[in-house]
Protein backbone atom coordinates (compact mmCIF):
# COMPACT_ATOMS: atom_id res chain seq x y z
CA UNK A 1 0.00 0.00 0.00
CA UNK A 2 2.83 2.13 0.94
CA UNK A 3 3.86 2.38 -2.44
CA UNK A 4 0.96 3.01 -3.92
CA UNK A 5 0.26 6.33 -2.27
CA UNK A 6 4.44 7.48 -1.81
CA UNK A 7 4.28 8.96 -5.33
CA UNK A 8 1.50 11.38 -5.02
CA UNK A 9 3.45 12.14 -1.77
CA UNK A 10 6.27 12.90 -3.14
CA UNK A 11 5.07 15.14 -5.89
CA UNK A 12 2.68 17.21 -3.67
CA UNK A 13 6.56 17.54 -1.23
CA UNK A 14 8.06 18.65 -5.05
CA UNK A 15 5.38 21.27 -6.08
CA UNK A 16 5.34 22.63 -2.55
CA UNK A 17 8.82 23.50 -2.14
CA UNK A 18 11.28 24.28 -4.90
CA UNK A 19 14.45 22.93 -2.94
CA UNK A 20 14.06 19.01 -3.31
CA UNK A 21 16.73 16.95 -4.28
CA UNK A 22 15.71 14.56 -7.77
CA UNK A 23 12.66 12.90 -7.39
CA UNK A 24 14.30 9.20 -8.02
CA UNK A 25 16.55 10.21 -5.05
CA UNK A 26 13.59 10.71 -2.49
CA UNK A 27 12.72 7.49 -0.58
CA UNK A 28 9.92 6.36 2.11
CA UNK A 29 13.26 6.39 4.25
CA UNK A 30 13.94 10.23 3.78
CA UNK A 31 13.52 12.08 6.52
CA UNK A 32 11.72 15.24 6.21
CA UNK A 33 14.53 17.23 8.32
CA UNK A 34 17.74 15.97 8.18
CA UNK A 35 18.06 14.94 4.59
CA UNK A 36 14.99 17.69 2.67
CA UNK A 37 16.08 19.98 5.29
CA UNK A 38 12.63 21.05 6.11
CA UNK A 39 12.38 23.67 9.68
CA UNK A 40 9.31 23.06 11.51
CA UNK A 41 7.46 25.22 9.46
CA UNK A 42 7.82 23.73 6.43
CA UNK A 43 6.96 20.43 7.85
CA UNK A 44 4.16 21.49 9.03
CA UNK A 45 3.01 23.21 5.98
CA UNK A 46 3.58 19.78 4.17
CA UNK A 47 1.57 18.19 6.73
CA UNK A 48 -1.20 20.24 6.38
CA UNK A 49 -1.21 20.12 2.56
CA UNK A 50 -1.22 16.32 3.17
CA UNK A 51 -3.79 16.33 5.14
CA UNK A 52 -6.23 18.47 2.85
CA UNK A 53 -5.26 16.31 -0.34
CA UNK A 54 -6.23 12.63 1.04
CA UNK A 55 -8.96 13.74 3.26
CA UNK A 56 -7.14 13.00 6.72
CA UNK A 57 -6.64 15.12 10.07
CA UNK A 58 -3.52 13.48 11.96
CA UNK A 59 -3.87 13.75 15.65
CA UNK A 60 -0.78 16.25 17.41
CA UNK A 61 0.59 12.96 18.29
CA UNK A 62 1.35 11.79 14.81
CA UNK A 63 2.23 14.76 13.34
CA UNK A 64 4.78 15.51 16.53
CA UNK A 65 6.16 12.03 15.34
CA UNK A 66 6.67 11.79 11.63
CA UNK A 67 9.87 11.89 10.71
CA UNK A 68 10.39 9.90 7.23
CA UNK A 69 8.19 9.93 4.39
CA UNK A 70 7.17 6.23 5.43
CA UNK A 71 5.99 7.86 9.01
CA UNK A 72 3.65 10.49 6.82
CA UNK A 73 2.34 7.71 4.51
CA UNK A 74 1.53 5.04 6.88
CA UNK A 75 -0.79 7.51 8.93
CA UNK A 76 -2.43 8.60 5.74
CA UNK A 77 -2.91 4.72 5.23
CA UNK A 78 -4.42 4.45 8.53
CA UNK A 79 -6.30 7.18 8.54
CA UNK A 80 -7.81 6.66 5.36
CA UNK A 81 -6.99 3.43 3.62
CA UNK A 82 -8.63 4.21 0.20
CA UNK A 83 -6.12 7.11 0.05
CA UNK A 84 -4.27 4.28 -1.99
CA UNK A 85 -7.04 3.90 -4.79
CA UNK A 86 -6.39 6.96 -6.25
CA UNK A 87 -5.98 7.35 -10.11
Amino acid sequence: MEEKLFPYIVDLLIKLFDTMPPQEEITLDTRLQEDLNLDSLDTLDFILAVETQFGVKLDMNNAKNTRTLRDLVQAVITLNPDACNRE
